[in-house]
């Protein structure tokens, strides 16, 4: 019917298909409706058509808790794919609201000390923001911060590629309509 169910942040490089924020985030998944072979088979297949000499696709860090990894695997079945664990590094995965005690004593002690100097200094605000109009505002100083740390490392940024920028922008979009959208 038109609607967005499900999102598959990628990027391509060199003919492969990645995770975006692959080598940056602890976890990556599709976004929606992902449990559903068929939607995650139309998203392969949608990444696979715009990727010009395809060679596969690189998707690291799908949570074992993840509805997607047997979704995926059945996609792949469904349009020809074979699927490969190469590795299985173990995570930690804390529920906050469960117990946000143990939370804070588990935050390094570097952590605290910045954000008791917060406090001390100015206003310390934490805001949960849902709509694109609280988001998009903020995301040039953010894609700023993030070239700017990561430069400091001696890497280059996936923000300094306006490509990505409007995907993270678009992102924001999409999920903030269809309920989706969390930034703490």
């Amino acid at each position: 019917n038109g609607s967005t169910v499900a999102i598959a942040p990628f990027f391509t490089e060199a003919e492969m298909v990645y995770f975006l924020g692959v080598g940056e985030a602890d976890q990556h998944d599709f976004l929606g409706d992902c449990q559903d072979p068929d939607i995650l088979a139309a998203l392969i297949r949608a990444a696979i058509s715009r990727v010009p000499g395809f060679l596969g696709f690189e998707l690291h860090f799908v949570p074992e808790c993840s509805r997607t990894a047997p979704a995926l695997a059945l996609a792949a079945q469904h349009i020809g794919l074979n699927i490969f664990e190469m590795n299985n590094i173990d995570s930690v995965r804390v529920d906050i609201a469960a117990d946000p005690m143990k939370v804070r004593q588990a935050v390094s002690r570097s952590m605290r000390k910045a954000e008791n100097y917060f406090r001390q200094h100015g206003d310390l605000t934490v805001q949960l923001l849902t709509t694109a109009a609280d988001v998009l505002p903020l995301l040039p100083e953010f894609f700023k911060l993030h070239i700017g740390r990561w430069q400091l490392k001696g890497i280059e940024s996936d923000f300094l590629r306006p490509n990505v920028r409007r995907f993270l922008e678009r992102w924001v979009e999409v999920s903030a309509d269809r309920g989706w959208l969390r930034v703490i």
